[in-house]
């Protein structure tokens, strides 16, 4: 059984993503990637780490998010992590709202990122 944390990314960014994936696949944590709330349903593995782009369609990540909190109502052990563009400060907010744990700017994730996935 594989018990290294399983992070999810949530988004299109293809660039971001990309970073966060190589990232996580050298500090040897799963990593797994969706852009559709179909996808997300087929998903069986439990996470404990969810980066969400918020440049995502907005009903998607608000979906996703609500879900995770129930999860996490019930027992899961996941932190929800949204990030965006600095100058979205309305979606920021949106995602604070949400409930996600941590809301930072794209330039932050850039920064910080190692930080985040050893969270976990």
């Amino acid at each position: 059984m594989d018990t290294r944390p399983n992070i999810l990314v949530l988004g299109r960014n293809l660039l971001l993503v990309s970073r966060i994936t190589n990232m996580a696949n050298s500090m040897n944590l799963n990593v797994s990637q969706v852009s559709s709330q179909k996808e997300y349903l087929c998903l069986e593995e439990a996470v404990n780490l969810v980066l969400i782009d918020l440049e995502s369609d907005f009903e998607f990540w608000t979906n996703i998010v609500s879900s995770l909190r129930e999860k996490i109502v019930d027992g899961l052990d996941c932190k929800i992590v949204a990030f965006g563009p600095h100058r979205r400060e309305r979606v920021l907010s949106e995602a604070r709202e949400a409930g996600c744990d941590l809301v930072i700017t794209n330039g932050q994730l850039s920064r910080d990122l190692r930080e985040i996935l050893e969270s976990v």
